[in-house]
């Protein structure tokens, strides 16, 4: 009995760390892509217009 209950241990743990391994991925890819777009941005191939929301604005 005591043998199947440290099994089901042992497979909680696992799917956790395999949770936290998902988690740690995604939040890199994001930072890599928020990255590549700040690049693109202050190196100016894809300048994007400062949008004014003030009521005097002109336009």
């Amino acid at each position: 009995m005591e043998n199947k209950k440290r099994k089901n241990n042992n497979a909680e743990t696992c799917f956790a760390a395999k949770r936290t391994m998902n988690n740690w991925k995604t939040q890199n890819q994001g930072l890599h892509l928020r990255n590549i777009d700040d690049q693109r941005a202050r190196s100016g191939l894809e300048k994007r217009p400062m949008i004014d929301h003030r009521p005097d604005s002109g336009l």
